[in-house]
């Protein structure tokens, strides 16, 4: 290999850097909006207890997750929720089966 075939290389795997950084960026967004999180399908007052009723899993995944539907239903609500709002973990009470679930949880 001489220094003309070493500068071609070098500008081969700059380019493919360049490639994969910006792929890996479009994955990052792509994965936020295929994700999916549950959301209120109807107003939920605080102090309500969930049921399967009351929520929906929608796009985007920018909430809790659907992993979580489960410890969702029977939980208390610490605040009003309003229709179509993204269900967050600081949502329920602190009790039962969601301690430690936010750590868990955004530890991805």
């Amino acid at each position: 290999m001489d220094e003309t075939d070493l500068e071609k290389l070098v500008g081969k795997m700059s380019f493919i850097r360049k490639i994969l950084g910006k792929n890996l960026d479009s994955k990052v967004i792509l994965r936020k909006n295929a994700r999916r999180s549950l959301v209120a399908r109807r107003y939920i007052p605080k102090g309500k207890v969930i049921e399967e009723e009351d929520i929906v899993i929608k796009r985007p995944g920018t909430g809790v997750p659907t992993e979580f539907y489960d410890i969702v239903i029977s939980s208390m609500v610490a605040r009003d929720i309003l229709e179509n709002e993204i269900l967050k973990f600081g949502d329920f009470s602190k009790s039962g089966d969601w301690n430690g679930i936010k750590h868990r949880a955004n530890s991805d």
